[in-house]
């Protein structure tokens, strides 16, 4: 492995009381080899968050899948300091060698724009003695597996990333990944039942991971920094989510003979319950993020910037009960989203949804990447499998159960998603559902930080129709 050329001390890059105007020089790095050294200046400023760039929706087949619709809920998450948990800097080679790293402590930014007298929300951090060459900056929120909910790997290895132990290694060799989970008890016990072997993983949902690569002021290289001896080098970073929001809003009411509804089965006597073996299920998770600004081929193999292009079949997002057991909201969000932002009791809403769920994702949409002959969103598209109890004189696909069992609905969502984006699924029950295990269906110098307050989600809000 190349060996670093500067290391960083631990904890210097969060120095209280510094603002917008204010520079500090903190602790410099070892320089070995004597190199000339210039000054970096960069500055983050989450004020500039905003989306990506569109891309089409993907026409997908609607056969057990679903098909491009109008959004209907208005309903934004509120960004603020609560969702940055963590940040992390990183600067590399163009070889991919991690030549310096930083970890900022989110608690300690929160007190110091506190206690800022002008209010600026930025803050203005300092280092020294960064040997000249060329660089590439990346930025990521929310990737401390010690307390957010993803993985980390360092050179294959699990590891909590920290200042110092991703130095000298490759930036490709850094990894998110999802934290693994369980399935539910009662879904075990169904998979033990059947005597089938199962290659499937569960995995938790991912927290809300932001990315950001950095950018000469006035460089001539779009891409990198280049330090300069003797000099400084200006460049900013504009943090962005690399995650998607998932929003399943469906009808749980039980209104007789609403065909969108899985609480009042075809017969009066069928009903199924939402508070018992429910969970939802999502299959065909993205292989995971790195943090890199920029797409690298080393030795032949193709290391893709931020989430995978690829997905894994057998990974599965598994949700978390709310509310007890229930897996889902029945009233619109009172705090934490828009004012006044609406979800589900909307007029006119031609799915009458009763209940809603927001669910962190992955991106999935850079599947069309791979090649232009397959590109396929088909290959790595999400499966929504959604399961509760069915109750006796329920009717499921065999027939009216006559005692209590585990009902499944599956479906694909054709559409993509975007990092940074909310897709609105709307799920309509169809039938009863299955009683069998859910199958796919065949179908380093002067360091200048300023950070200011977080902004909201995009509010372009995608939507797709599912019927399960």
């Amino acid at each position: 492995m190349k060996k670093s050329v500067f290391s960083m001390a631990v904890g210097a890059l969060l120095t209280m009381g510094l603002f917008a105007s204010c520079s500090s020089k903190d602790s410099e790095p070892v320089n070995p080899d004597n190199q000339e050294t210039g000054t970096l200046a960069f500055t983050i400023d989450f004020s500039r968050m905003g989306s990506r760039a569109s891309t089409p929706d993907t026409p997908g087949n609607t056969n057990n899948g679903s098909e491009p619709t109008a959004a209907v809920s208005n309903a934004v998450p509120v960004t603020s300091w609560d969702n940055i948990r963590s940040l992390y800097i990183f600067l590399y080679d163009r070889n991919g060698v991690v030549q310096f790293a930083d970890y900022v402590d989110a608690a300690k930014i929160r007190a110091t724009l506190q206690a800022d007298p002008q209010h600026t929300g930025k803050i203005t951090y300092t280092y020294g003695n960064v040997p000249s060459g060329y660089y590439y900056l990346t930025a990521v929120a929310n990737a401390n597996s010690a307390e957010q909910a993803i993985s980390t790997k360092i050179d294959g290895a699990n590891q909590t990333w920290d200042a110092q132990n991703v130095l000298n290694s490759y930036i490709f060799n850094c990894r998110i990944e999802h934290k693994p989970d369980a399935f539910p008890i009662f879904y075990q016990n169904q998979v033990a039942a059947s005597g089938i072997t199962r290659s499937e993983k569960a995995f938790a949902e991912p927290a809300e991971i932001f990315m950001g690569a950095g950018k000469q002021i006035g460089g001539t290289d779009a891409e990198a920094v280049q330090v300069i001896s003797g000099q400084t080098v200006n460049a900013e970073i504009s943090l962005t989510r690399e995650v998607s929001l998932m929003r399943l809003r469906l009808n749980l009411a039980g209104e007789d003979g609403n065909t969108n509804n899985a609480d009042v089965n075809i017969t009066t006597d069928g009903k199924v319950d939402f508070s018992q073996n429910a969970v939802i299920m999502i299959y065909t998770l993205p292989d995971g993020i790195l943090p890199m600004n920029k797409t690298m081929n080393v030795d032949g193999s193709m290391y893709y910037a931020g989430t995978a292009p690829y997905s894994v079949h057998s990974s599965v997002l598994v949700t978390e009960a709310i509310n007890g057991t229930r897996h889902f909201y029945d009233a619109n969000p009172t705090s934490g989203y828009s004012e006044n932002g609406k979800i589900i009791g909307i007029d006119g809403d031609p799915y009458k949804a009763t209940s809603w769920r927001d669910i962190i994702v992955m991106p999935n949409d850079k599947a069309k990447q791979l090649t232009d002959a397959a590109p396929i969103i088909k290959q790595n598209r999400y499966l929504l499998v959604i399961s509760a109890k069915g109750l006796p004189g329920h009717v499921t696909k065999k027939g009216a159960l006559t005692e209590a069992k585990t009902v499944y609905w599956v479906g694909y969502i054709n559409e993509p998603f975007e990092s940074n984006k909310i897709r609105e699924v709307n799920v309509m029950f169809r039938d009863g559902g299955s009683e069998d295990l859910p199958e796919r269906p065949d179908n380093v110098g002067n360091l200048t930080v300023t950070v200011a307050e977080p902004q909201p989600w995009d509010s372009n809000i995608q939507a797709s129709k599912i019927e399960l």
